[in-house]
């Protein structure tokens, strides 16, 4: 069974060993190769990681929801008044 990764579709795969020398003038090798690795990771939020601090973001929120819940009711009020 042969592992297929995923392909981005710029340019064909190449394994390594399959390519060819590539020598520099005078038939000088290539000494130094540098390589980067960039990537990138979603950092988590403290209350995505920690449930004490998840918890009180709940019920700050609720709070929150109510009093917005009682000044809609208030603004309803005031409109019929």
């Amino acid at each position: 069974m042969t592992l297929r990764l995923p392909h981005h579709g710029r340019y064909d795969y190449s394994p390594i060993d399959e390519r060819p020398v590539y020598d520099w003038p005078g038939g000088k090798r290539l000494a130094v190769y540098l390589g980067l690795n960039i990537e990138h990771f979603k950092q988590k939020l403290a209350e995505e990681t920690d449930p004490a601090k998840r918890e009180i973001l709940v019920r700050l929120l609720a709070e929150e929801e109510a009093k917005l819940a009682a000044l809609e009711e208030k603004s309803k009020e005031v409109k019929k008044s």
